[in-house]
């Protein structure tokens, strides 16, 4: 499953990681489990199925946490932020999300800080907070610059020129958007 998620082949993806969960919940066994749940957390949130991502991604939070599998409980995090998010259910996607950025801190990864930022800013965003999102865009992209993580840098100027534009700043929104 996790090989053709890499492919980008969600649909075949799916049974795998169905499967792999179903066994592993069947035996019990959470250190089974965690890896399968989190992919499908990830595909479901990314087909717009942000109701099953999103109880899928808070059950990995959690398993992540279990585990002490802190770079996952960070992603976990996050991206279960970002799922609730998309729900417009803010009182859950901005405290997952809060913990996605504050793990990846204590990890001192900033690959990993610039990742839960991100996700913290599209919640920010799909709140109508765009100050807060602009602000955190700003650091997520100062530290994926300083890593050289080209892809966050594009993702990063991508959204925040869409918030900018959002928040009555078309020139910096067009600034952006011609950097990604």
């Amino acid at each position: 499953g996790r090989i053709a998620y890499v492919w980008g082949e969600m649909q075949t993806a799916i049974p795998y990681a169905e499967q792999s969960l179903a066994l592993a919940d069947a035996l019990a066994d959470e250190t089974l489990s965690a890896p399968p749940v989190n992919l499908l957390g990830r595909i479901y949130t990314m087909q717009w199925e942000c109701a099953r991502g999103s109880e899928l991604l808070a059950r990995s939070t959690a398993q992540m946490r279990h585990l002490e599998n802190r770079a996952e409980e960070a992603t976990a995090a996050g991206f279960a932020g970002l799922a609730f998010g998309f729900l417009g259910e803010f009182a859950s996607a901005l405290p997952y999300a809060d913990r996605g950025v504050e793990v990846a801190r204590d990890l001192h990864d900033p690959f990993a800080e610039a990742a839960a930022l991100h996700y913290r800013c599209m919640v920010y965003d799909q709140q109508g907070a765009w100050g807060q999102a602009l602000a955190d865009w700003d650091t997520a992209r100062q530290l994926a610059e300083g890593v050289g993580d080209r892809f966050r840098v594009y993702v990063v100027n991508l959204w925040s020129g869409w918030a900018a534009t959002k928040a009555g700043n078309p020139a910096a929104g067009r600034e952006s958007l011609e950097q990604a």
